[in-house]
């Protein structure tokens, strides 16, 4: 989502404002421990499904791949993102030629992310434990700007163009696991 307002406030004046959002879900499961690559490399002698339903393995783990049909069922790797970001600003022109400008920047992003393992047999492949993995993240971006800036012209031939401006930001990242 996304909006932008501008507006002439008064002849000397100018503001704005400019806002976006976003959210997002990924399932990372197909991409996730290069399943595609084991179903290519999987012997076509290994059912994906047993008839009583279960998933199918090799018969012999030694140089063999697992099945990538169970992981892909099996696994949940996922993740969730949203952001906000923002901006702010004021133009001031006092003269003709003379223009100062002030903007405040904020970019805000959490991400959450999921992985789950459970137990599980597919033929001779056991996998015994359990896992469960979980991060949290938090991005903060913040920048102040100001510039000043003067043009004017002189007998129609000579150009002034001066500008002086200053800025500041901020970075703040967090991190859990």
């Amino acid at each position: 989502m996304r909006g932008v307002v501008d507006a002439q406030a008064k002849k000397w004046l100018k503001v704005g404002l400019n806002t976006s959002m976003n959210y997002s879900k990924q399932v990372i499961t197909v991409s996730d421990n290069d399943l595609i690559n084991t179903a290519l490399q999987q012997s076509p002698a290994v059912e994906s499904t047993t008839a009583d339903g279960n998933y199918g393995g090799p018969e012999d783990s030694n140089f063999t791949q697992s099945n990538p049909l169970g992981l892909a069922k099996l696994i949940e790797n996922y993740n969730r993102k949203a952001g906000v970001r923002n901006n702010i600003y004021l133009d001031i022109t006092p003269i003709e030629g003379l223009s100062y400008r002030t903007e405040f920047s904020t970019d805000i992003n959490v991400t959450n992310a999921y992985r789950r393992v459970p137990t599980y047999q597919f033929g001779s492949i056991i996998n015994s434990e359990r896992s469960n993995q979980q991060s949290k993240q938090f991005n903060l971006y913040w920048a102040w700007r100001n510039v000043v800036t003067y043009n004017k012209t002189f007998n129609e031939k000579h150009n002034l163009n001066a500008m002086v401006g200053t800025e500041m930001s901020s970075a703040t990242w967090e991190y859990l696991e």
